[in-house]
């Protein structure tokens, strides 16, 4: 019953709940192994793998007691099947996340790692090994048995889970090798072919540089399989052979002349291409083309085809040396990228260049891959964009791994007591320090311009290279706060979850990372969703599964909740963005959000209700005036005219002037604030009194706040339009609920307390003004309120005692069935305006 709520907690900003989170989701694994939830709850701890010190040792405990604990039973039999039962477990849970299966996977292996070399490091090393050898038997019986086509789902789950043990620790997977090879060529009736064969590529990969004295014979076997699979694999299966092989080489064979007659023949078949020497159609040719560009980049990534050339300034050099093999490749690629008439072509030939960038770093400096990159980043499709930004990401990601065991060798060194030589720092790759933080300096400005991108797949890539940027110190955070604050809005919740998680670690290294750009950060929240969406559709909140409404700021919020000062100016901020002149649909998101915002204490919405009472009490005074002298209204003219519709629109003419539009426009944006007080006074039951009383000096206790659940404020009635646009009755109408709610504080259309059939259930009835033909109505049920004193928050000082006053007797019932009254002149005056709490419960 409680699970959905216990489990959306883990994701929670304070670091003591998500442990507190993690603890309570271990023991229900343990407690209740069969519980049909166990592989959802593992893969959301994995998410956390990385998070911080307190919350990642928890939920390495919490993994080494659901997966890697020992069994309580003695019985070799009931152990084998204890063995086999978590193995399938680990299996299917890293194979039930289609859409980050990756991201599972290496998680695991990061949680494998470190378990492997903390405390209790070889009871995890026994475990791993024992569920790598039941997941090895289990693949055996299946394909003994000649199930292994039919369990297809089963063999990618178990080959998954091998490849993220293998990571871990290739010593695991060593002597099986020959079982995996058969995986290297299954049957093309299989649907997830490809799939398998990439997962038994890769683990290939990580066994060979272990392997010592293989028979020729198996090497050569091995090497022609992923030779084929590069020719006739798609391009997932393509990178994984070519990636096999290149380790292959690299380790055990030396045979660099297969593929330098790989690269051979895809080269050829590029020039031809080039040359426009092909024959056949262009959609006949163009599978191969692809397929060759793609494969280049990967040869020259996991292949040194010039091992002899020099490395030193290779982007300074004027001319390409075409003895170089690096040289001719790169120069085709970049050819190739430049081809703006076709998406595919030009996507797989920057994909191959980022494969290139890989091994041969410098070249991405030169200034014609430089122009490249810009040129696709700012005017090429939303697909070419996103595969640039993949290419940076690759970039950083190898520069970072590289300059890491750069760093362990230098550490080691050190330790020992030797000095370390230029000869030795370029051996660890340090020549190639800065090329990432180099190529990022170029690019910074094109990226920026891209992370609020309307294309969703855009806005992930360019998400997860801010992500390394920010982690590697590349750029100045401060200058990604806004984005990361729109961001964390996203529709999409993987983006919205990252955006947040940005936001947390960023907050935590620099002070005030995100109180200094909330609001610049809430704005452009707004823009952000409109480029999504119908301009006219951007609500300041979204719907949860169970129905509730939850503001877009309130992440942002909750980071800078804690402290008084900031959250004050982040409301303040808010509040005030309505007293300018602007767009009223900015105004409208903004009180839309203001008003789901979940506050914890009592100061917060009065604080707020104090800003927008300031705010109304001058500026909302002075545009009431304003427009009164627009209509030509003396003070003698009646109150009573001045709410009626149709004395307003002969004043107001066919061709109102700029000046009142322009004021009805304010007086729109005041309207939206003091309905916006109205609903935190209903929501958090705070009488006119607590709030007038409030001051922001005041050093008591802050009470804890008390929301009423199932109230939302509604705006689908008012014409959220500018005035601009507005017909001569909706000017009308606009000034006459601005009046009132500035006279009596409350429009009850909009934000009333009906009772439901006689019971007194107090709930939130939106009603809409419908059209020109109830303005009149509306006018009329807005002058029948009982008048009185215009409440300080309005700061009037009119004349008198009474307000707008009905002369016709009207007749009104008080809610629960209370005894009817007659307004009148004499009545009204004796109110004084005190009957506040009359006007929650008016039936209209």
């Amino acid at each position: 019953e409680y699970y959905d709520i216990v489990v959306a907690r883990v994701m929670d900003v304070g670091a003591s709940v998500r442990k507190r989170v993690a603890l309570l989701l271990r023991d229900i694994c343990m407690k209740y192994p069969t519980f049909e939830k166990i592989p959802d709850i593992c893969l959301r701890l994995l998410l956390h793998v990385e998070d911080e010190d307190g919350v990642k040792e928890v939920v390495a405990k919490a993994f080494q007691g659901i997966w890697f604990s020992q069994p309580a039973t003695r019985i070799p039999s009931e152990k084998k099947q204890y063995w086999r039962d978590r193995a399938l477990c680990v299996a299917g849970a890293l194979n039930q996340q289609k859409d980050h299966k990756a991201l599972y996977q290496r998680n695991f292996s990061k949680l494998l790692t470190g378990l492997m070399n903390g405390d209790g490091a070889d009871q995890i090393t026994t475990a791993c090994s024992l569920m790598t050898e039941e997941l090895v038997a289990y693949l055996m019986e299946l394909h003994r048995a000649q199930q292994a086509e039919k369990e297809t789902i089963a063999v990618e789950g178990c080959l998954a889970a091998l490849h993220a043990f293998c990571k871990a620790q290739p010593q695991l997977l060593l002597m099986h090798a020959d079982m995996l090879q058969r995986f290297l060529k299954p049957s093309r009736q299989v649907a997830n072919a490809p799939t398998i064969i990439c997962y038994a590529a890769r683990i290939f990969r990580e066994i060979l540089p272990l392997m010592k004295h293989p028979s020729d014979k198996a090497m050569a076997d091995l090497e022609e399989t992923l030779t084929k699979l590069i020719f006739e694999g798609n391009m997932n299966v393509v990178e994984a052979a070519i990636a096999c092989l290149g380790k292959s080489i690299e380790c055990v064979t030396k045979n660099v002349e297969i593929a330098r007659s790989t690269l051979k023949t895809f080269y050829t078949y590029l020039k031809k291409e080039e040359e426009g020497n092909t024959v056949g159609s262009e959609e006949s040719r163009k599978p191969h083309l692809l397929r060759a560009l793609y494969a280049c980049g990967l040869l020259c990534q996991h292949v040194e085809f010039d091992p002899s050339a020099d490395r030193i300034d290779m982007h300074n050099r004027e001319t390409l040396d075409m003895s170089l093999i690096r040289d001719v490749v790169f120069l085709v690629l970049t050819q190739f990228a430049k081809k703006k008439h076709d998406d595919d072509v030009r996507g797989k030939a920057l994909a191959g260049l980022g494969f290139f960038f890989v091994r041969h770093g410098a070249y991405a400096l030169r200034k014609d891959a430089l122009a490249v990159y810009n040129s696709a980043l700012q005017q090429g499709s939303a697909r070419v964009r996103a595969q640039v930004l993949r290419n940076i990401r690759t970039l950083l990601v190898e520069d970072e791994t590289r300059l890491e065991a750069a760093e362990k060798e230098r550490t080691k060194e050190s330790n020992e007591g030797g000095e370390r030589n230029d000869l030795e720092i370029h051996k660890f790759g340090g020549l190639d320090t800065g090329i990432g933080a180099a190529l990022v300096a170029h690019l910074e400005a094109p990226i920026r311009g891209l992370v609020l991108s309307s294309d969703l797949e855009l806005r992930q890539a360019c998400l997860q290279v801010v992500a390394l940027m920010l982690r590697q110190g590349l750029v100045n955070p401060i200058r990604w706060a806004a984005p990361l604050v729109a961001l964390s809005a996203d529709p999409t919740q993987s983006v919205r979850d990252q955006g947040q998680q940005l936001l947390i670690s960023q907050d935590e290294r620099h002070h005030e990372f995100v109180a200094q750009q909330a609001l610049e950060g809430a704005l452009l929240t707004f823009t952000f969703l409109q480029g999504l969406q119908d301009p006219a559709s951007v609500r300041g909140y979204r719907v949860a599964p169970d129905g509730m409404r939850i503001s877009v700021f309130q992440p942002v919020y909750n980071l800078i909740r804690e402290k008084k000062p900031e959250r004050r100016n982040f409301l303040q901020g808010l509040a005030r963005t309505c007293n300018k002149m602007g767009d009223v649909q900015l105004h409208v998101f903004i009180v839309e959000a203001l008003s789901c915002l979940n506050f914890l204490t009592l100061e917060e919405p009065l604080f707020l209700i104090y800003t927008i009472d300031g705010i109304t009490t001058v500026s909302g005074n002075q545009v009431e005036k304003e427009m009164l002298a627009l209509l030509g209204c003396a003070d003698s003219v009646d109150d009573e005219d001045m709410d009626s519709a149709t004395v307003l629109l002969k004043r107001v003419g066919p061709h109102p002037p700029k000046p009142m539009i322009e004021a009805c426009d304010k007086a729109q944006s005041y309207t939206l604030l003091l309905l916006l007080k109205q609903y935190l006074q209903k929501s958090y039951s705070l009488n006119e009194a607590r709030c007038t009383t409030f001051s922001p000096s005041d050093t008591a206790k802050e009470s804890k706040a008390v929301r009423k659940l199932g109230l939302n404020l509604s705006l689908e009635g008012m014409e959220i339009v500018p005035a601009s646009q507005k017909t001569p009755e909706a000017l009308v109408k606009v000034f006459i609920m601005f009046r009132k709610l500035l006279i009596a504080g409350e429009f009850p259309n909009y934000v009333a307390m009906l009772d439901k059939e006689g019971e007194g259930d107090d709930s939130l009835v939106a009603t809409t003004v419908a059209g020109d033909a109830s303005m009149n109505a509306a006018a009329a049920a807005a002058s029948a309120t009982p008048s009185g004193k215009r409440p300080s928050s309005a700061g009037s000082k009119r004349k008198g005692k009474g307000g707008p006053v009905n002369k016709s007797k009207t007749k009104r019932r008080r809610s629960k069935g209370k005894k009817e009254w007659e307004g009148s002149d004499e009545e009204d005056d004796d109110d004084n305006g005190g009957d506040e709490e009359a006007g929650d419960d008016l039936m209209i």
